[in-house]
Formats: C-alpha cells, sequence, structure tokens
C-alpha cells in the first residue's frame, strides 16, 4: 500500500500550533471519576448531616432541663449530646482538608452520635420517637462507600436497642424513660421494638440499594459522555486527514522533473515549509520521497538554514526506526532537496483513526521500537520536538518496522539553538510543558511526547484536547490528565508508568526513552517495580490526576 497524506503532509512545516479534536478536556476525560464523583458527594452529604446533628443535639440540650424525667437518665442524655457535640465540631473540622475523610473518623463520629442517641431512647423511652434518630443516620451513613463500616455501624445500633429494649422490658434495668412500658405491656412494647427493628433494616437496605443504582446510573452516564468524546476525536481526527489529502496525490509544480538523480512523480506531502514528492532514481529506478521547499521559504534565510540544518541532523542518523535519508543536495545545487526512502504503510495516525486505542501489548511494542530510534538521535545529540502519531509511520515495504519521521524541528544539542526565534514549535496535544513555555528543552522533552503518544494510544483520548490551541498549552503546563485507567480498563501499573512520563518537570521523569519503554512493558506484564509505583504514587501526591497545579491554580 503507498502511503498518501499523513506520512509526509508534515514534513517540513513552519512550526505551528495543530488545532485538536472538538473535545474539552473535561469532556474527554470527566476529571474526576465515578468513585471520585461519589467521595465528594459523601463528604458534602456528611457535612449537611453535622449540621442536622449538632442542630438537634443544641435543641435537646436547650429543652431536657425543663422536660423533668429521671435524673439520672437525663445526666446521661447531656453527657450523650455534649460527645456527640465535640465529635460533630472535630470532625467538621478535618472533614474539608485532603485525606481528612477516613474510615476511622467516619466510624468514631457515627458511633458517637448514635451512642448519644442511645442515651435519647433510654430518657425518653424505648417505646418513644426517639428511635427516630436511628433511622436518619442509618439512611443517611448507609450511603457511604465503606461497606464494612456502614454495616458495622447498622449492626451496632440494631443490636444496642434490642438490647437496651430487652433489658428494660424484662424488668433487668430500670425503665427511666419519660414515656414508659408499662402502659403498653411486655408484649405491645415488643411489637414497637420489632417495627422500630424492622424500619432500621429498611432504611439500611435502602441506603445499600440507593447507592448501588447510584453508580450504575453515573457509570453509564460516563461511559456515554466517554463514548460520544472518543467519536468526536475520531472524526476530527479524520477531518484534519481529510484537509490533508485533499492536497495531495495530484502533479505539483517540480513534478515530472529531474532533480540530481532523481524523477519526481506526484505529490504525497505538503506542508507550510514544502512539499514531498513521490520520486525514482533515473538510472537504478529505485523508489523514494524527495523534499523541497516552498518558494516564499527560499526567500527566507532562517528557513532555509533551518532546511538545511534538518538535512544534516537527518543524515546523521541511521537507526532502522528512524526514516532514512539517501541523498542530501549540494550546497550549490538552486533548490535544495534531500532525499529519503520511500515508505509504505500508513503512520500511526492513521491506524488510531482506524481502531482508536491499541492493545497494551502493541504499544508496548511500539513505545520500545520508537525509543530505539529517539535513543539513537540522543546519542548524535539531537532532540526531536515534535513527536506525534503524525511523525510515526509503521513501514511495510520490508520488515514491518515503526520510524519516526520529520526531524524538521529538531534540536542539535551540541550546537544549540533552534532556529525557531523564539517562537513555540511543536504539536500541543503532545508537547512537553517546558517546551510549552519555550523553555530550554534537552531529550526528557522526547520523553514526555513518547508517553502522550502512548496515553493516546491506550486510552483513545489525547491526554489534552480542545479547539483553542492556547488553552490546549495551557492545560499542558498546570494540569494532569484523567487517569488513563478511568478512560479505559488499564492495570495501575499502566498508570503509575504514564504519571511518571507525563510529570511536568523533566527532571521528575524516566530519565530516557529507553527507560519509558522497558518500565512501560514491565507495567503490561505486570511486572513493575515497587520503586517505580512509589514513585509515581510520590508525583501525584503533588499534582493528581486530573488536578491543577497549586501554583497555577493560585495564580501564580
Amino acid at each position: 500500500m503507498v502511503k498518501r497524506g499523513s506520512a509526509w503532509s508534515d514534513v517540513g512545516s513552519l512550526p505551528t500550533l495543530d488545532t485538536s479534536p472538538k473535545t474539552s478536556h473535561g469532556e474527554a476525560g470527566m476529571a474526576t471519576s465515578v468513585g471520585a464523583a461519589l467521595h465528594l458527594d459523601e463528604v458534602a452529604r456528611t457535612r449537611v448531616f453535622l449540621r442536622v446533628v449538632f442542630s438537634l443535639v443544641a435543641v435537646t440540650l436547650a429543652v431536657v432541663p425543663f422536660l423533668g424525667g429521671d435524673p439520672f437518665a437525663g445526666r446521661l442524655l447531656m453527657g450523650g449530646c455534649a460527645a456527640a457535640a465535640v465529635a460533630c465540631a472535630l470532625f467538621h473540622r478535618v472533614i474539608g482538608k485532603p485525606g481528612g475523610y477516613t474510615s476511622g473518623r467516619l466510624f468514631a463520629f457515627v458511633l458517637t452520635a448514635l451512642s448519644a442517641v442511645m442515651c435519647g431512647v433510654y430518657y425518653f423511652g424505648i417505646l418513644s420517637a426517639a428511635p427516630i434518630g436511628f433511622v436518619l443516620g442509618i439512611s443517611v451513613f448507609g450511603m457511604a462507600n465503606r461497606t464494612r463500616v456502614t454495616l458495622a455501624l447498622y449492626l451496632f445500633t440494631a443490636v444496642g436497642y434490642a438490647l437496651l429494649a430487652a433489658l428494660v422490658v424484662g424488668g433487668v434495668i430500670a425503665d427511666r424513660g419519660l414515656l414508659p412500658v408499662t402502659p403498653l405491656g411486655t408484649s405491645g412494647a415488643l411489637v414497637i421494638v420489632a417495627v422500630v427493628e424492622a424500619f432500621m433494616c429498611f432504611s439500611y437496605v435502602q441506603a445499600r440499594l440507593t447507592r448501588r443504582t447510584t453508580i450504575d446510573a453515573v457509570t453509564r452516564l460516563e461511559r456515554a459522555v466517554r463514548a460520544v468524546a472518543q467519536r468526536e476525536a475520531v472524526l476530527q481526527e479524520a477531518r484534519q486527514e481529510l484537509d490533508r489529502a485533499a492536497w495531495i496525490g495530484g502533479p505539483g509544480r517540480f513534478t515530472e522533473q529531474t532533480l540530481g538523480s532523481w524523477r519526481l512523480g506526484v505529490v504525497i506531502g505538503r506542508g507550510a515549509m514544502g512539499e514531498v514528492y513521490e520520486a525514482e532514481h533515473v538510472g537504478k529506478g529505485a523508489p523514494a520521497a524527495v523534499k523541497l521547499l516552498h518558494r516564499n521559504v527560499l526567500a527566507e534565510p532562517h528557513l532555509l538554514e533551518r532546511f538545511v540544518r534538518e538535512a544534516s541532523a537527518a543524515a546523521r542518523l541511521t537507526s532502522r526506526h528512524v526514516v532514512r535519508v539517501l541523498e542530501v543536495s549540494p550546497e550549490s545545487a538552486a533548490i535544495p532537496y534531500l532525499v529519503m526512502e520511500r515508505l509504505r504503510g500508513h503512520d500511526l495516525a492513521h491506524h488510531l483513526r482506524s481502531e482508536r486505542r491499541f492493545r497494551p501489548e502493541r504499544v508496548a511494542e511500539l513505545v520500545r521500537e520508537v525509543a530505539e530510534g529517539l535513543e539513537h538521535a540522543r546519542a548524535a545529540g539531537i532532540v526531536h520536538r515534535d513527536l506525534k502519531p503524525h511523525n510515526i509511520f509503521l513501514d511495510e515495504s520490508g520488515p514491518v518496522a515503526w520510524k519516526i519521521l520529520d526531524f524538521g524541528m529538531s534540536k542539535l544539542v551540541d550546537q544549540g539553538g533552534t532556529l525557531t526565534r523564539g517562537q513555540i514549535v511543536g504539536t500541543p496535544a503532545f508537547m512537553s510543558p517546558e517546551q510549552a513555555q519555550g523553555l530550554e528543552v534537552d531529550h526528557r522533552t522526547d520523553v514526555y511526547a513518547l508517553a502522550a503518544v502512548a496515553y493516546r494510544a491506550l486510552t483513545g483520548t489525547m491526554a489534552f484536547t480542545g479547539d483553542d490551541p492556547i488553552l490546549v498549552l495551557r492545560d499542558v503546563m498546570e494540569k494532569m490528565p484523567p487517569r488513563p485507567g478511568q478512560l479505559t480498563p488499564l492495570s495501575p501499573q499502566l498508570d503509575a508508568v504514564l504519571a511518571i512520563g507525563l510529570t511536568k518537570r523533566p527532571e521528575d521523569r524516566f530519565d530516557t526513552a529507553a527507560e519509558l519503554a522497558t518500565q512501560l512493558a514491565l507495567a503490561v506484564k505486570g511486572e513493575l517495580g515497587p520503586a517505580t509505583v512509589e514513585r509515581a504514587h510520590a508525583l501525584l501526591g503533588k499534582l493528581a490526576w486530573g488536578g491543577v497545579s497549586r501554583s497555577h491554580a493560585a495564580g501564580v
């Protein structure tokens, strides 16, 4: 199959900010997962419940002194209310802090509150309306995520009330309630106790079923939104490819002409800086791809210098995973040109539009081969700086292999400078944070880009998307993308590797593309080392998936 379009359409293009799919960052990933969203809802619901409990405690403390009743039971109730008020205040204080809402603290607070209700039941009477407090508490904390905690608290309530009722009805302890058992007798009291127990059981079961139904509904909604976002992303990528394809496949201004030893055919790629022609060696008939500059570029010395520089950089690379340079025009040539091997197949962008996402094993192989090419470039002192799916090609002309295209924006580390005159170069969705800020970059910017490519291949969604390139760049600098395992079923180990690869500071990333490839392969096999997992957790503790950098959030 002859590659048309995307394999060469960006070759030699000017620094541009490619538009991304019409899907916002929030739509693509739904910044919080189902579990995180329900956790936030649970915290908010608990805050409201704390205010309700505090209000009930205040009312009880205010009216009990005027009700009379048994002094001992009254003092017991006042003590329980005071303990519940302190628990409310403490829990409300810590619940808003990161990590403040824990199972242990929830259990301690609810246990204290239910104990206060138990004191109220003893004071008002086991047949009074006081057990309504149990039903209210169970209906609220029964929806919490902690199944064991909620079950333990329900059993404490149900067994505690039944035991208190049995002791009072059996005469083991004195009936000190304002509404005593005596008028109804033993059988009547037991019937009412059974009804209260049934209501408590019903409240608990209803709360757990409500939580399960909510999880199912939110999960279905998230999947639907994710599917729509991914379809829009694929559609937008297809539109971009159609735009590219509309300009290629036909004759160009140099078609049928000969440059050096090469006769030019149809245009197979076009970018802002130049065109790429299908070509054939005049004497040998060998196929090739010849890259030429537009007329307007020839009049710009710095762009011409960049073209020459790209040719020099590309000619130094001999890895089988980098497109091979066959010939570079002599300095005396009227029209500078670069002759490259003719590839057959499609670029990664084409394959991702066809399949949306790859199996983790295939992504690991892709990353391994691309990393091999990047390591070869690093050894030559070259940073690519525009690695993306359009610049990664699956060549099927010989042994199938992934190859890196277009070193047109490359930086020669040993020579310094970039010939970009202070412009930001690259594609926003795959650009490293330091590159987005126009800072000095090294090979770790390619490590970031390769991690972003892996993220796209694994999840079917780019890490950062949007219509406005400037907003995408801002997200690249300030945010972490949605957790990969939230977008599609992936192991936590793969999440950990991508967290390190996509971290904001270069020094926090994997040091080389080879290290990224190695760790990704281990994660696919489920053999990622604990040190790498802990490293990822430490980084995510500073900036979590879907989170915003504190400095930027504060307006720094």
